[in-house]
């Protein structure tokens, strides 16, 4: 092999690709697989005991598609990371470097797993910001004005997140080509503001549905008193601490992208990619379970948030009486006195947080 083709490999056969980076990101993205295991199980539990609820098969469609996306992702980038650290592994042992080469510049499995993974992971934010879309839409009282302008915002993101993943992979096909760096590079930057925007859609609709309760709660205060101000209180803290996990983990995945692999050669210490994935089907899914277990802030009120639904108001025989008469209930008061003395757009109101 010739010198100068030597030390262009040279970068893909030190230590950081060899070892640091798959022990890194093997530490990282199996922790946090782990803990959304557990999540995962426990939030299984929290929807299959409401069976009363009206949209439980759909947020069990919902978390089961999430979490089964985020292993794919988790099985694929395992197996990508664990073939090329022993294939520079033993490049580096045996010194016959055709294979990396042929590797690295056309390798139809490689390229076949790098589609799977981009596409998986514009699947897996479109079906997180699906759920947290029809959550707020209902909170709002299902009023088109909000959430036509979410779902047109979003497909539009999601959109270029798609076109972005399959222009990354036509660059794959061929990295002899000098073309394919130029298109890589473009849709690198596409990918990156395509994840940039996602955080931004994410954060617009946590605010909007914490944005919408908190108006609620100020509206309610006068009748229901501090004490169920304090417990509405407690659910925005819900939303809002679980609605932020996603778009920061998003920010800082993209800042240190840019920090520790800015020639996009895919050599930092440690791989972000499937973290930032997983903390997209994380954070809906902790919003379920923490609202199902009666968990936030340290000094929650557990009748308040025991008392969460998702979902909308139930028709037929079985009427809601919204959150505020759940919550009232079971503090011992009376179950109809309240709700008898409020105006009929307030009583509306309070059935859509249900």
């Amino acid at each position: 092999m010739s010198r100068s083709a030597e030390e262009r490999l040279a970068p893909f056969l030190s230590a950081k690709p060899i070892i640091v980076q798959p022990i890194s990101t093997f530490s990282a993205m199996f922790l946090v697989y782990g803990l959304y295991i557990a999540l995962f199980a426990t939030c299984m539990n929290v929807l299959w005991k409401k069976t009363s609820q009206n949209n439980r098969g759909l947020y069990l469609g919902w978390t089961i598609s999430l979490f089964t996306m985020a292993t794919v992702i988790v099985i694929f980038e395992t197996i990508g990371l664990l073939r090329q650290s022993l294939m520079a592994f033993w490049t580096v042992k045996s010194e016959d470097y055709r294979e990396l080469i042929q590797y690295l510049s056309n390798d139809n499995l490689k390229t076949a797993s790098s589609a799977i993974l981009l596409i998986a992971a514009v699947l897996i934010n479109a079906t997180a910001d699906s759920m947290l879309i029809h959550r707020c839409y209902i909170i709002w009282g299902s009023q088109k004005r909000i959430g036509i302008p979410l779902v047109l915002g979003c497909f539009v993101v999601h959109s270029v997140g798609f076109a972005s993943a399959v222009m990354i992979r036509i660059s794959f096909v061929n990295r002899n080509n000098p073309s394919s760096f130029e298109l890589l590079d473009k849709a690198s930057r596409m990918s990156d503001g395509y994840f940039a925007a996602n955080a931004a859609i994410n954060g617009v609709i946590t605010l909007l549905t914490a944005g919408r309760i908190w108006y609620i709660t100020r509206r309610i205060r006068a009748t229901m008193g501090q004490q169920i101000d304090q417990r509405y209180k407690t659910i925005v803290a819900i939303i809002l601490e679980s609605g932020v996990i996603y778009p920061t983990v998003l920010i800082i995945g993209i800042i240190l992208h840019q920090v520790l692999d800015p020639d996009k050669m895919g050599l930092a210490p440690i791989d972000l990619f499937p973290i930032v994935t997983q903390a997209a089907g994380i954070a809906p899914t902790l919003i379920i379970v923490r609202a199902g277990l009666g968990k936030t802030v340290e000094h929650a009120d557990e009748q308040a948030v025991s008392s969460m639904k998702f979902g909308s108001v139930s028709g037929g025989t079985q009427k809601s009486t919204g959150i505020l008469s759940q919550i009232r209930f079971r503090a011992g008061g009376s179950s109809n006195s309240g709700d008898d003395s409020d105006t009929p757009s307030l009583k509306d109101e309070r059935s859509r947080i249900v």
